[in-house]
């Protein structure tokens, strides 16, 4: 191994969030050890479902995109097919294993800000969590990787959410998927 001093001259010059991200890699930090809350852009949920596929086919699957929002809870998690998200997510550049080792098999409905309603897909792991801290009615913000854009609306993963303002998120026990981008 190289040591102390080796890993500071390896990450010379390096900026102080890829030396720490590096750092965390080196000693065995997976992607799930730390969610990068900041990484996470504000964005509009109406202004994503504007942008539609070509001739209204199929989906548009850009890179993922990580994206934080408000919406008010409609329906709990309930179970919905995920075979096309789970493909647009290697197509997206999630990591093959991320894809693989992370269970999503449930959808919650959100209303946004203009009142219009969106399914959203929202990891297993979640789905606990959010029925006992969130009551349908209830805003949170969702923290979601960005996956398609469809005819039906934007394909959004929820890899956490927070029912406090966006500056002050509890932890969750979701992967950051944004973290699980291939290289």
């Amino acid at each position: 191994m190289f040591g102390v001093f080796g890993v500071l001259r390896m990450v010379r010059g390096v900026g102080p969030r890829s030396a720490l991200a590096g750092l965390a890699l080196m000693l065995g930090a997976g992607p799930a050890a730390a969610f990068d809350h900041g990484s996470y852009q504000s964005a509009d949920l109406d202004a994503l479902a504007r942008r539609r596929p070509q001739l209204g086919l199929g989906a548009d699957i850009p890179s993922v995109q990580n994206v934080r929002f408000d919406v008010t809870l409609v329906e709990q998690a309930d179970e919905c097919p995920t075979r096309y998200l789970k493909f647009a997510m290697r197509k997206s550049g999630i990591a093959r294993d991320a894809v693989q080792s992370t269970p999503i098999t449930h959808c919650i409905a959100v209303k946004s800000a203009k009142g219009r309603q969106y399914p959203v897909f929202i990891q297993d792991a979640l789905t606990d969590n959010l029925a006992k801290e969130v009551k349908p009615g209830a805003t949170l913000t969702l923290y979601g990787s960005l996956v398609y854009f469809g005819a039906r609306g934007p394909g959004i993963v929820v890899n956490d959410f927070s029912t406090q303002p966006t500056t002050s998120p509890q932890p969750h026990s979701g992967v950051d998927l944004s973290a699980a981008t291939k290289k």
